[in-house]
């Protein structure tokens, strides 16, 4: 390349001596090898541009690889990588050199063999084409793994993301920022980013992509909807953007188009735990368990140290009637977690799978130690007078029950639109079947479906209302299956 000849001078910076380029450039890993995971780069230069680079390049690669059929792209986490059956490890070190030019050292590193198998190679560019390195290097990664690619993914691996340069380095800077900043603060500032991205290059399929997931993360479902569908105007191949359009058509009770989407989605980043879990959550809701089961084993093998991955994995088996499979996910999920144990819907989830399990003992020691504090929550009654009524304490039931029904009628429950629905849970926990289904009518009234945990109707919850025909004509109205055919 035109700057070569300073390559040598940053060696000594990345800590790489130019024989050691020579030789190990040419070393390649097994064929066989289709799993990689990404350490975070080292950064050796400091300034806001090599922040960016150093944390939006390996970020943006493992984008580019999480589309290659014949590649697991596994998020590792604090896992050991081995135990996970990762085969190679890519690892970096960014430095930007007062010229202006971006040095990227990366290399390939066998944890089981605890070696070096290929690499390390050194990428440069002036920094106004640092926006071709990550293509550069997803690229010689693949031929590096030997992997056999379709004509379409190797076109895909190739394209850089956008023409300009400020377009990319705004990209890299909202990358960044949600990645340091607190959420609300960080969102905003994003959004500012990659809208001035936009402005740059108005054909930047990615920073709509971005947009698309700020606003539906914050509600703006009408913004999030106009930003993914220019994104995939501009990009079909854009695999977050049919996410989006997944979420937005479940949003609207649209399953076979929602289902559609997260496919699309799947079949263009067949390592994206997100859109994985998120097809077998919709799978499970329509009675497809088997694919469920499948997408939702993917999407641990890509992410296995995602407790919220867990978490979906955990709800399924509990869905499909398998409780004691549903609390081992949960237990996993703690152990990935600790502080998870603490949230209201993992609670909830452990106390519907004890019940369902016919585990009273653990069920009602679980409802026992939430604190009084927590019965001054509309939900937190809800979630015990089921499970105090289910297990045979129906004093105490009862009880909540009233403590429940004076706080919906004095306008104490928050958010107000949720009343009805907490009501239903623990109408059902006492057995007043006919009430828990009036209170579930004004709830679908009002267009609120429960939390996801208990929406479907095939969940093992409604059992005691499924043979219900006044169920079965509110299951009809989000048309989703009462029972599996």
């Amino acid at each position: 390349m035109r700057y070569r000849r300073k390559i040598f001078a940053l060696l000594g910076l990345l800590g790489i001596s130019a024989l050691t380029v020579i030789i190990q450039s040419c070393a390649r890993p097994q064929s066989d090898v289709a799993t990689i995971s990404m350490k975070p780069f080292q950064q050796l230069s400091k300034g806001e541009v090599s922040d960016h680079l150093t944390h939006g390049i390996p970020v943006s690669i493992s984008a580019r690889l999480s589309g290659i059929g014949s590649l697991r792209v596994v998020s590792l986490g604090d896992g050991d990588p081995v135990e996970l059956g990762v085969g190679s490890i890519l690892q970096g070190k960014v430095a930007v050199s007062d010229d202006g030019l971006v040095y990227i050292s990366a290399q390939l590193f066998d944890p089981a063999e605890q070696k070096i198998v290929w690499g390390p190679r050194i990428f440069e560019q002036p920094i106004e084409y640092a926006v071709l390195l990550e293509s550069e290097i997803a690229q010689e990664i693949a031929s590096a793994l030997a992997l056999e690619l379709t004509p379409d993914e190797v076109q895909r691996l190739g394209r850089p993301p956008t023409k300009s340069a400020d377009a990319y380095a705004l990209y890299l800077r909202s990358l960044y920022q949600l990645h340091t900043l607190a959420a609300d603060e960080a969102n905003a500032k994003a959004e500012e980013n990659l809208l001035a991205a936009l402005d740059h290059d108005p054909d930047f399929a990615l920073a709509y992509a971005g947009l698309a997931v700020l606003y539906m993360s914050s509600g703006r479902n009408e913004d999030a909807q106009i930003a993914a569908a220019r994104a995939l105007e501009l990009d079909p191949d854009e695999a977050e953007s049919h996410w989006i359009m997944g979420w937005l058509h479940e949003d609207r009770g649209e399953w076979a188009k929602a289902q559609a989407s997260y496919e699309q989605g799947v079949r263009r980043s067949p390592s994206s735990g997100t859109l994985l879990s998120r097809g077998a959550r919709l799978a499970s809701w329509l009675g497809q368990f088997d694919e469920a089961n499948a997408q939702m084993e993917h999407a641990l093998r890509v992410d296995p140290r995602s407790w919220v991955r867990h978490m979906y994995a955990a709800n399924l088996q509990r869905m499909a009637g398998n409780f004691q499979r549903s609390i081992e996910l949960q237990n996993t999920m703690h152990e990935i977690e600790p502080l998870s144990a603490n949230r209201s819907d993992t609670t909830m989830l452990r106390l519907l799978s004890y019940v369902g399990n016919e585990d009273c003992r653990l069920a009602l020691s679980i409802a026992r130690d939430q604190s009084e504090n927590a019965r001054l929550f509309a939900e937190s009654l809800s979630v015990l007078a089921y499970v105090y009524g289910k297990c045979g304490e129906l004093s105490i039931a009862l009880d909540l029950l009233v403590r429940l029904e004076a706080m919906a009628a004095e306008g104490r429950v928050r958010p107000a639109l949720m009343k009805d629905w907490y009501l239903t849970m623990a109408y059902l926990g006492v057995g007043n079947n006919e009430q828990a289904l009036a209170a579930l009518k004004r709830s679908f009234d009002n267009r609120i479906t429960g939390p996801p945990l208990p929406l479907a109707p095939l969940d093992p919850f409604w059992d005691p209302v499924r043979e219900n025909p006044r169920f079965i004509a509110l299951a009809e109205r989000i048309n989703l299956p009462v029972k599996l055919r």
